[in-house]
């Protein structure tokens, strides 16, 4: 696993930069998919969300998809389990993150 941690997504062209190299191709034709649950459990959040969405976004990504890991207990994992698989990143939003921290051990 290759990790770059960013504050507020790819704010200029060094961390792009760095992006596609560890992603090994160009952000245009990578997939992403975005985890705003931290948002949820901050003053804001979901103003918040947009603002990452649009941080992520300057960069025209192949696809873009949204996990929601406070739904995952609910819905069987066939659903959504091969659709992270398939990204070649994973974005998550600020915010919280003991909430966050929570809801990736219970999903």
């Amino acid at each position: 696993m290759k990790l770059l941690l960013t504050s507020f997504g790819l704010a200029n062209a060094t961390i792009v930069a760095a992006l596609e190299r560890l992603l090994d191709k160009p952000i245009g034709e990578a997939t992403v998919m975005y985890v705003p649950t931290a948002l949820h459990a901050t003053p804001g959040g979901a103003a918040y969300g947009w603002r990452m969405l649009d941080a992520i976004r300057p960069v025209l990504w192949a696809d873009v998809g949204i996990l929601e890991l406070t739904a995952l207990p609910d819905v069987p994992s066939d659903r959504w389990l091969p659709d992270l698989q398939a990204v070649d990143a994973i974005a998550v939003g600020g915010g919280n993150t003991p909430y966050l921290s929570h809801w990736f051990q219970r999903s």
